[in-house]
């Protein structure tokens, strides 16, 4: 049954409002959401309904984000806020608009984050669904192209925090391991190691399903082991999950298990074999994308996908795999309209790399998935021509023609 929902959003673009809405929808929100853009509409708004969450964007012509905070704090000091911003980053964000009453801030960039955040804040999520949310939170900022490793840890302490070990244990390893892994990424191994051993001490059995997550808490153990100094420590560790991967047939993991083994031996010097180990990143990358994606882990593969994407650099006939892959990660989630984004991307590599066959493959992918939308088809595409537009692009050149068209009759539509 959808959850009820009440937001009041602080937004001058209708577009984005319509966005957010959707995207709620999506995710199992019955939604009633009113959009004000001044001050006289957000007061009306406030003293005449009750409101879940107050969803606002930072910078508005004319109304800025401060002024509507502290109206917000004014009128209605206890309702939830979420602040976001297209303009302004994050990091700005946190030393300008964190203040009683805000929740979160976030870039409006990224609405997979904005959905679960908006959740939390109203306290529309069930107990038993939180740390789930929170997981996804962390996971969603250790994939940005520039992660956000600070919020990415307070989700991940806050996933670890709130799952019962023994109910979902799945869940608190996985927990478990990203957050450790992003301790790692932050330069705070002993943080990392005290986390993963939190699950070697409770002495867990996983579902053969959810197996690999052990083999995942010895490897980042051992990394972690290792940044400490502790070398033999580490070498049992990965070699713990070596075994493990090896048990259940990921020759992938084994190997870079084994990797990781050989340069521990070796004192860390730069051979012949590390080397080679480094050719190949983005076909390595996909690989561990493709695996994560057999075993239904769309956001390990999606992690994998982006690492792949930043080491393809400008090679377009690589980055083609990559968005392609993502694509597929989309549809695994059912978020189609981002699926026809990384599949836009796609074809416009492969139209760049001058590759028939891919051109033949992207366009395909590119139309199939539009009509599949039916009638959101043409909304969606102007929604990808507006953000492209943002960055100086024109992308009708690059669509198929019957999208072109289709795209044209949409900004032709009154608003």
């Amino acid at each position: 049954m959808p959850i009820p929902l009440r937001v009041l959003n602080v937004e001058d673009s209708g577009d984005d409002a319509v966005l957010l809405r959707r995207y709620l929808a999506r995710s199992g929100y019955d939604v009633v959401l009113e959009r004000v853009a001044t001050a006289g509409e957000l007061e009306a708004a406030l003293r005449s309904a009750r409101w879940d969450v107050a969803v606002v964007d930072y910078v508005l012509p004319g109304f800025d984000g401060r002024a509507a905070l502290a109206m917000l704090g004014k009128l209605a000091p206890d309702l939830p806020v979420v602040v976001v911003s297209g303009a302004v980053s994050e990091e700005v964000l946190a030393g300008q608009a964190v203040r009683p009453g805000v929740h979160d801030y976030l870039a409006k960039t990224y609405l997979s984050k904005l959905v679960p955040a908006i959740g939390l804040a109203a306290g529309a999520i069930a107990e038993v669904e939180r740390p789930d949310a929170h997981l996804t939170l962390c996971k969603e900022y250790l994939q940005l192209p520039e992660p956000h490793l600070s919020k990415a840890a307070f989700h991940g302490e806050q996933a670890v925090l709130t799952a019962d070990p023994r109910r979902a244990p799945a869940l608190w390893a996985s927990a478990l391991v990203t957050l450790g892994g992003c301790y790692l990424r932050m330069g705070r191994p002993a943080d990392a190691a005290r986390t993963l051993m939190r699950f070697l001490e409770a002495d867990l059995r996983l579902d053969e399903a959810d197996a690999m997550l052990e083999g995942e808490v010895h490897l980042q153990l051992g990394l972690a082991q290792e940044e400490l100094g502790d070398l033999e420590g580490a070498a049992a560790q990965l070699q713990e999950a070596r075994m493990g991967f090896e048990r259940l047939g990921l020759a992938i993991r084994a190997e870079e298990c084994a990797h990781h083994q050989r340069r521990l031996v070796m004192g860390h010097s730069d051979s012949d074999e590390g080397a080679a180990l480094g050719r190949g990143a983005v076909e390595r990358h996909l690989e561990h994308a493709e695996l994560h994606l057999a075993l239904g882990d769309s956001v390990a593969a999606v992690r994998e996908g982006i690492a792949a994407l930043q080491q393809a650099g400008e090679d377009s006939a690589k980055c083609f795999a990559c968005y392609g892959l993502l694509m597929r990660c989309a549809l695994h989630e059912g978020h189609r309209w981002d699926a026809l984004s990384f599949a836009l991307s796609a074809h416009m590599m492969a139209l760049e790399a001058e590759r028939e066959e891919l051109v033949n493959r992207s366009t395909a992918a590119l139309t199939t998935l539009f009509d599949e939308l039916g009638d959101e088809g043409p909304e969606a595409l102007a929604h990808l021509e507006q953000e492209y537009a943002r960055q100086g692009l024109d992308i009708a050149p690059f669509l198929p023609e019957p999208m072109r068209s289709a795209g044209g009759r949409d900004r032709q539509r009154p608003v």
